[in-house]
């Protein structure tokens, strides 16, 4: 099930974006074959890693491509817009071996990128799994879900809540410990559960943790902000990066469905209507709209990012309502996209409910995206509380 050959190469020489856009085709081609199988087959894999796009965001000195954040987004989208399924595999490919440079050990780093090559590591970094402090290390188990990719990847990564005497053990200020375990693939089980409506080449198994030593060195803190390598990745955090890769997914979906439903504009013509629909005002007037929607959308998140990393680089740390803009972002991105995209559906008519249909696949994909746990209310009522201070003038550094 499990390639032998599952290290990726930083061999791209041309933009990150640009390669993305030339494997757009042969990505399209699989998308078909990605739903059938349940994930992404060997040979596209096998593509994607002589790509480089997997070490995208990781230092050049480590054999990555070293790409800024904004170029990251640029080719996760060119990726999604070929293909959901892949996409997403490549953002959780590229932003976790990304962060697992920033953060891992030096002890750690050596094995995990052996003669500039670059790991694919997969997992859940949501505390599914309890750990206790044992020796030099520790031990833990655990079912953890939504694993995109781990088929795939050589190593994997889990969220262990630490427990001490019966109950989570509390950082200084007072939230519970999660640690990242670092697991090489062939050591967890893998269950083949990934039934779903969309995103459905994704591979994202549940897999198992049965007792495992792991040494501290193997793992790290997973609310760090503070990298061990240098570069704006590790200081936006894990669930700063998270929240990029997430808001990336829907940019992509969104210019499929506005392109299928271009296309099919220009040719059908349903009754009542005079002409072929891209000659029906009321089409035009409402396809721009969705459309101003989505470039809204395209700028906004390049832009938060992107200010969010020259801060960084400027030797400015992030406050609070930065973190927050994550949040109400990546939310808000979904919403947009989960409109664009139904728009594009409901003018398609049955040309994107018979199957095979790409536009169909972008609703299905689109609707699934909407259900990841970043992307709950939740977040905008947290990220709205902040946000409502700073408009308030209260100084928000202090919340």
């Amino acid at each position: 099930m499990i390639p032998s050959s599952n290290r990726s190469t930083a061999t791209a020489s041309a933009s990150p974006v640009v390669t993305a856009r030339e494997l757009a085709g042969e990505l399209t081609k699989h998308a078909q074959t990605n739903e059938a199988e349940r994930r992404l087959p060997g040979e596209l894999i096998e593509l994607l890693r002589k790509s480089g796009l997997i070490g995208l965001l990781v230092p050049r000195k480590l054999g990555g491509l070293g790409a800024s954040i904004p170029e990251a987004i640029d080719a996760w989208q060119e990726l999604v817009r070929a293909d959901a399924s892949t996409g997403w595999v490549m953002v959780v490919y590229s932003a976790n071996v990304g962060i697992a440079a920033a953060h891992c050990t030096p002890e750690a780093r050596s094995v995990l990128f052996p003669g500039l090559e670059i790991p694919i590591i997969a997992g859940m970094l949501a505390p599914m799994g309890k750990a206790v402090s044992t020796g030099n290390g520790y031990r833990g188990s655990g079912h953890f879900g939504f694993g995109s990719g781990i088929a795939d990847a050589n190593w994997t990564w889990s969220g262990m809540l630490v427990m001490e005497e019966g109950k989570p053990r509390t950082l200084p200020n007072g939230q519970p410990e999660v640690r990242v375990f670092l697991i090489p693939q062939r050591e967890v089980q893998i269950l083949d559960n990934w039934f779903v409506m969309g995103l459905k080449g994704t591979g994202s198994f549940d897999y198992l943790i049965a007792d495992k030593y792991v040494a501290e060195s193997f793992t790290f803190d997973r609310s760090t902000i503070l990298p061990v390598e240098g570069g704006a990745i590790g200081h936006i955090g894990i669930i700063g990066m998270g929240c990029v890769g997430h808001s990336s997914i829907p940019l992509g979906i969104m210019q499929r469905a506005l392109e299928e439903v271009a296309k099919i504009a220009k040719v059908k013509k349903r009754p009542g209507y005079s002409s072929v629909l891209a000659n029906d005002p009321v089409f035009r007037h409402e396809f721009a709209l969705k459309e101003a929607l989505y470039q809204s959308a395209c700028t906004q998140v390049r832009t938060v990012f992107g200010n969010a990393e020259r801060k960084i680089l400027d030797g400015h740390p992030l406050d609070p309502i930065d973190r927050q803009r994550f949040r109400q972002l990546v939310v808000w991105v979904h919403r947009v996209g989960e409109e664009v995209v139904l728009f594009c559906y409901r003018w398609a008519g049955t040309n994107a409910l018979r199957e095979p249909s790409d536009l169909g696949r972008c609703v299905r994909d689109m609707l699934a995206a909407t259900q990841h746990m970043y992307v709950d209310p939740i977040g905008l009522v947290e990220s709205g509380g902040t946000i409502i201070e700073s408009y308030a003038g209260q100084d928000i550094t202090a919340i």
